[in-house]
């Protein structure tokens, strides 16, 4: 009895935990096989290097992996499809585009459109060497290649890829640079510009043996010798010292004009001047009218004395009156 029971027992631990598992996979495991996002792209060059397993990165951080590497048949253009993990994402704000993932499918839906936007953005894939070894990984960033190096979208996509479009590699970008060199250097036209250099050549020697040429530089050496037995090194430092003491005296020129005021003395000294020759010129005046009556008598004197020359001794007659 104890026995049976007992297996019973065991019957129903097994039988709730095979329900359970089943539980989880008929209701949480659709979330756990759906919460991926795929990226499909384009690329119309050789993918060498890259393998499925190969890592998918944002900006340098780890993402998801390469899923597939597959040829089209329409235009032999390599298909590249990934998978993004979303664990990578977190969020950074409720308002934020960037973004909400963890394990639902609505979660998972806010992530696809955080890609769209990006992309819209500007956001491509582009194949990168991963060191040295010549692997290859994804990277997705900010590439701003332009429109005309980008493939359209393929056909046939899945409703749940979104297609993102791929910048050419650096190596493929290098090439196809050198390549344009080397186009526009094949156009060049060596053999012109080989007789222009040579005509340029020919010119350039006439001019250098031209008479007149050589006669100005043997001018040109004449007065640079004369200069240099002239202007020896202590001639210039005699007159390098004179301009120094001529901006040194006018340097305390300009400090005694600025701290004494010279300019406005100097002013008011004229002004003094004037007024004192003012008054000169009203002394001199009288000074004048004085000598001018003193020569009136001195004019009398003489004319008296012509007269009387006696007057001088016996002094001026006195004249008698006729009353008595």
């Amino acid at each position: 009895m104890i026995e049976v029971n007992k297996f019973k027992i065991g019957v129903f631990a097994v039988s709730g935990i095979v329900v359970m598992l089943g539980a989880v996979l008929l209701f949480g495991g659709s979330d756990i096989f759906k919460n991926e996002v795929k990226l499909v792209t384009l690329y119309d060059e050789s993918v060498q290097g890259l393998e499925k397993g190969s890592q998918v990165k944002f900006r340098g951080v780890p993402i998801g992996k390469v899923t597939d590497i597959a040829i089209l048949q329409s235009d032999s253009k390599i298909q590249i499809k990934m998978q993004i993990d979303p664990a990578a994402f977190i969020v950074s704000g409720s308002d934020s585009a960037e973004l909400t993932v963890n394990s639902n499918a609505e979660q998972n839906r806010e992530l696809k459109t955080f890609i769209s936007q990006q992309i819209k953005k500007g956001l491509q894939v582009r194949m990168e060497y991963a060191g040295i070894t010549g692997f290859k990984y994804i990277e997705l960033n900010y590439f701003g290649a332009p429109a005309d190096k980008l493939l359209p979208a393929p056909s046939g996509l899945g409703y749940d890829e979104i297609y993102i479009p791929a910048a050419p590699s650096m190596l493929s970008d290098a090439i196809q640079n050198i390549s344009k060199s080397l186009e526009n250097i094949s156009k060049i036209r060596f053999d012109r510009i080989s007789a222009s250099l040579e005509n340029s050549a020919v010119k350039i020697n006439d001019f250098i043996n031209d008479a007149s040429l050589q006669k100005t530089v043997a001018n040109l050496k004449s007065i640079t010798d004369k200069l240099d037995s002239t202007l020896t090194e202590e001639r210039l430092n005699i007159v390098l010292d004179d301009v120094q003491k001529i901006s040194k005296d006018l340097q305390q020129i300009t400090a005694r004009i600025n701290k004494e005021s010279i300019v406005v003395k100097a002013s008011d000294s004229i002004r003094n001047a004037g007024e004192a020759l003012i008054d000169s010129s009203e002394s001199l005046e009288n000074t004048l009218l004085k000598l001018n009556s003193t020569l009136d008598k001195l004019t009398v004197l003489i004319n008296l004395l012509n007269e009387n020359p006696s007057a001088l001794i016996r002094g001026k007659e006195v004249r008698k009156s006729n009353i008595k």
